[in-house]
């Protein structure tokens, strides 16, 4: 059963980063599991399967992939009403992050993914070990853009110079 959390628990935080990253997004550790992904290893890239075993604010434990990300319900625009679409009911839908950490789930992501995770680790290794255990290290940074040498883009368009989380949506 998908987990009971209070709106403060689904909050997305906003990280800082010393790259001056732009819109740099993070997540609660516990709304969703991974989609497959790629890490830097001793091969070119090292595949990190997608596991939805555990307890998660959006997603069955052991939930599956299929039929996830499906929208059951929508508001009518009339009423303001919550309506389930044709064969569903009004209730919770599974959820994974396609894009875990901004881009393709593809092994030309790893260089991008390698970065986000050491960075993920090193923050919330400093965050548990102070003494009140920050409450930030529930939170995982999931994607960032960042231009060279802290530029700013001529454009929304112009990726030319940006850096990071700039993969495609599937």
């Amino acid at each position: 059963m998908i987990r009971n959390a209070s709106p403060f628990a689904v909050a997305f935080l906003v990280l800082g980063c010393t790259v001056r990253a732009q819109y740099p997004p993070g997540e609660h550790n516990r709304n969703a599991p991974n989609n497959d992904y790629f890490l830097p290893g001793i091969f070119p890239a090292f595949p990190v399967p997608y596991n939805s075993t555990g307890l998660w604010n959006f997603m069955t434990s052991g939930g599956s992939r299929t039929g996830a990300l499906v929208p059951k319900m929508s508001v009518d625009p009339n009423t303001g009403k919550v309506n389930a679409s044709s064969g569903n009911a009004v209730r919770p839908n599974n959820v994974y992050r396609v894009n875990p950490w901004g881009s393709p789930p593809a092994p030309a992501s790893v260089s991008n993914n390698g970065q986000l995770v050491s960075l993920n680790k090193d923050i919330s290794f400093m965050l548990n070990t102070v003494a009140s255990k920050d409450v930030r290290a529930n939170y995982t940074q999931i994607g960032a853009a960042w231009t060279n040498n802290g530029s700013i883009p001529n454009s929304p368009t112009d990726k030319a110079n940006q850096r990071g989380s700039l993969g495609p949506a599937i």
